[in-house]
């Protein structure tokens, strides 16, 4: 079990070849049965995902190797242990650049993970759908991190129902997708208050993360999406106290407020995704290629890709003239430490403040 209250990812091996449907059709039949999802084949067992007590899973578990039994199946019933990272990512990917495309969600109020803020259950349906989308892509052997420790081999189903539920528990959840033959690793990543990053990392080009990254943009679901970006860093990194009083945008406070995503950004980057509400507070974008997604939000794009994407892939800094002239142009909507500190938003707000309605 991967928690007191939690998952078991439970394995049949040593029962040879078996159709799925067998294995399914064998499950004791009862409507409030522990396990979620079906039977999937792992690399060398057949794998069933359960969630729930160990008063209510264990008696369940005795009924399943009875009715396998009566069914035929022979084999050997036992939790499934954690997978770790594939032997090719381990030496050439310590040095490999990530890149990664952020999505944050309209939070509503409520008793949420973090000063009662919490997205609501279709933002979470959305960001679990946008994790799968991108870590389950042709040819990927997925990994869920079940209850935020337990790496578990897994099919996308299972992701699915993973993350939704470590999602609804914990506020957090992440999956990743490994792509042997084209050297690439993929993660995705939910955490509080309402934040996804979705992670590639890669020793080849940048073009293909640039070229998904503005297809999610463009083509998901945005009645929850306040904020898109990309970066090379997650959330959780950018989502930092400032460390000095000039620096450039401050994390924290983006963190504490995310019922004001939908009018602010932390930095500009090559592609963002964001509202009208951001643009009021632009300077001037007319450097900017600029493409209207629907009625509340628009995605700009620098004009030159490679200024912005080339020196992450070489492990080097953006240029500071061109992050100074970017910051410039975007104006009022980058939540400076000074502009957080001027709009009361710097301070940890009251649970009774945090539960205002959001505006937009």
């Amino acid at each position: 079990m991967l928690g007191a209250e939690g998952t078991y990812l439970i394995a049949l091996r040593g029962a040879g070849p078996i159709e799925l449907s067998m294995l399914d059709a064998a499950l004791p039949d009862e409507p409030d049965a522990p396990h979620n999802g079906g039977w999937f084949a792992g690399s060398r067992s057949y794998l069933l995902l359960a969630e729930g007590t160990p008063e209510q899973v264990d008696p369940w578990l005795d009924r399943v190797v009875q009715s396998l039994a009566d069914a035929g199946v022979r084999g050997t019933l036992g939790g499934a242990g954690g997978v770790a990272p594939p032997m090719w990512t381990r030496e050439a990917f310590q040095r490999a650049p990530t890149f990664f495309a952020l999505i944050g969600f309209r939070p509503g109020p409520g008793a949420g993970p973090y000063d009662g803020w919490t997205p609501d259950e279709d933002a979470r349906a959305l960001a679990v759908d946008l994790a799968c989308d991108w870590v389950d892509v042709a040819g990927a052997t997925l990994v869920v991190h079940a209850d935020l420790r337990a790496a578990l081999p897994a099919d996308r189903a299972t992701v699915a129902n993973v993350m939704a539920g470590d999602v609804r528990r914990h506020g957090s959840a992440s999956a990743t997708g490994y792509l042997k033959d084209e050297m690439v690793v993929r993660m995705a990543s939910f955490q509080s208050p309402a934040a996804l990053s979705l992670m590639h990392q890669t020793l080849g080009e940048w073009r293909p993360f640039v070229d998904q990254a503005r297809d999610t943009f463009r083509t998901m679901s945005l009645d929850e999406v306040t904020i898109g970006m990309t970066s090379s860093q997650s959330w959780g990194l950018l989502m930092q106290p400032p460390a000095r009083s000039d620096s450039p945008f401050n994390g924290r406070a983006y963190q504490y407020h995310p019922e004001r995503w939908h009018e602010f950004l932390l930095d500009p980057s090559g592609i963002q995704l964001l509202t009208n509400q951001h643009l009021e507070k632009a300077n001037d974008l007319s450097a900017w290629s600029t493409q209207r997604v629907d009625d509340g939000h628009v995605l700009v794009e620098a004009r030159d890709l490679g200024a912005w994407y080339e020196p992450i892939a070489a492990g080097e800094p953006i240029p500071d003239a061109l992050l100074s002239a970017a910051r410039n142009d975007f104006g009022e909507m980058i939540l400076t430490p000074a502009r957080a500190q001027e709009l009361g938003l710097a301070a940890k707000p009251s649970r009774r403040a945090s539960n205002a309605a959001p505006e937009g």
